[in-house]
């Protein structure tokens, strides 16, 4: 822009001004897109867990599980961690859209990260 200052192109030099607002505007609208997107896929992380002990089963906060825990994880629910199936069969939904899931049958000592599934009780990595 200033090079085209100096040789007398203002024309020229105006237009690499608007080039470089209406970037900065589009980078701006992408990054504030991106913050959201990733906010919205935080909130679908769960906060509690149903830790199966010998007394039977208790609700805990992720941050009180450690390795070698038990979770049962019931129909519907979101894997809280990742960890090993240790009972169970389970169906996963891949996509979070209901009307287009993609479907995949993991047995169990099959070890699993966080993902949408149907029914199953799951061993902790940590």
């Amino acid at each position: 822009m200033l090079a085209a200052i100096a040789v007398g192109e203002l024309f020229a030099a105006g237009e690499v001004a608007l080039i470089m607002a209406v970037g900065e505007i589009l980078e701006d609208i992408t990054v504030d897109k991106a913050r959201s997107g990733l906010g919205r896929l935080l909130a679908l992380t769960p906060a509690t867990g149903r830790k199966l002990t010998a007394t039977g089963e208790q609700k805990v906060h992720l941050q009180d599980v450690v390795g070698g825990d038990i979770l049962r994880i019931l129909p519907g629910e979101t894997v809280p961690a990742d960890g090993i199936i240790v009972k169970g069969i389970l169906l996963l939904t891949k996509l979070p859209l209901p009307e287009n899931p993609f479907l995949l049958t993991k047995p169990s000592a099959t070890k699993l990260w966080q993902e949408l599934l149907t029914a199953l009780e799951l061993s902790i990595l940590k």
